[in-house]
This record gives C-alpha cells, sequence and structure tokens, in this order.
C-alpha cells in the first residue's frame, strides 16, 4: 500500500510534474530530502513517464475518436497499434469488444486509411465514437 505522504507528492507532481522539490515541500510539508527520494523510488516503480498533456486543436489535431474493437489476430493487432503515429492510446478491454484506441488525425482521410490497415487484423466488430468537446483530461489525483 502507498504512504499518505507518497500520495500528496504524487498529487503536486500530478498538477505540474515541473514543480521545484521546494515548492512540493512547501505544499505538502514534507522534507525537501525525503521528497527527493521518495520521487527517485517512484520512478523505477511507479512513475511510468514525466509527459506534457497537449492542446491537440491549437496543433491542428481536430478529430479525435475513441474506437472499440472485436479484433480476431490481437498479437498482432497489439503491436501495430503501439507504434501508429495516430493511435495516442491503446486499452485493452474484458468486454464484447478486445481493445479500446484513442486516436487523433488532422484529416479524416487519415481516419480511413487507419480503418482499412485495421480491417487486416480480423474486425469482427466496430465502434466508434468521435469526441466533440474535451470537458476534462488527466484529473485524477490532481
Amino acid at each position: 500500500m502507498i504512504h499518505d505522504r507518497d500520495i500528496k507528492i504524487m498529487r503536486e507532481l500530478r498538477r505540474n510534474s515541473r514543480s521545484s522539490l521546494a515548492s512540493i515541500a512547501k505544499k505538502t510539508g514534507i522534507p525537501l530530502s525525503t521528497i527527493y527520494d521518495r520521487i527517485k523510488t517512484k520512478e523505477i516503480e511507479l512513475i511510468k513517464k514525466h509527459t506534457s498533456i497537449l492542446d491537440f486543436p491549437k496543433l491542428g489535431y481536430n478529430i479525435r475518436a475513441k474506437v472499440l474493437l472485436r479484433i480476431w489476430d490481437t498479437e498482432q493487432f497489439q503491436k501495430f497499434a503501439v507504434q501508429h503515429p495516430n493511435i495516442n492510446s491503446v486499452f485493452k478491454l474484458n468486454s464484447e469488444y478486445n481493445f479500446m484506441i484513442d486516436c487523433i488525425f488532422r484529416y479524416m482521410s487519415e481516419m480511413q486509411e487507419l480503418t482499412a490497415e485495421i480491417d487486416k487484423f480480423g474486425v469482427r466488430k466496430q465502434q466508434t465514437h468521435f469526441v466533440s468537446e474535451e470537458i476534462a483530461r488527466e484529473n485524477f489525483m490532481n
């Protein structure tokens, strides 16, 4: 189980991963040296990656879709999905669909090309949901 002070530190990192250790220490009341040690430890066992959350439409990527898939060739599809440049996230599911992918595009033609590529893996069932507005993202523990 994770310690309360670790949760406080992780919460501050979720708010702003570029916060200084001194700033985190001031906000949490945890000594700076402890924060440094805890972050180094958690980078090995808990923190997957430090990253930035981008505003995709401001970069010209105005089409976002969540696609539910039931695929025959799951192993090959996974290999394909994790390296495809338009697929932002891949989730394995335990329902009537076995994958959900989060896709981001500039043009609908890119979406059509991806769909044609995915068909090669034996799509049994597919459901596409286009995101019309992003309300909140990455808010947990923030």
